[in-house]
């Protein structure tokens, strides 16, 4: 939590923090839904080698860059 990510998307680069790190089942697709604030959501199966559940990371927008 507090990291920083950065995406680059259409010639400019947006910042986001990381606010949460939550593990759901597989059947959890509410993470998924649209949201009503800029987030990004980056999710993935865990646990490594025999994966049960879904790692998700949640963050928030904190500003935009220039262009590349």
């Amino acid at each position: 939590i507090g990291d920083e990510i950065g995406v680059w998307w259409n010639n400019k680069e947006y910042l986001y923090k990381v606010a949460t790190i939550n593990e759901v089942p597989p059947t959890g697709t509410a993470i998924e839904d649209n949201t009503p604030n800029a987030e990004l959501t980056v999710f993935t199966c865990t646990p490594l080698w025999l994966p049960h559940d879904r790692l998700v990371v949640v963050a928030n927008l904190e500003g935009e860059t220039g262009t590349q």
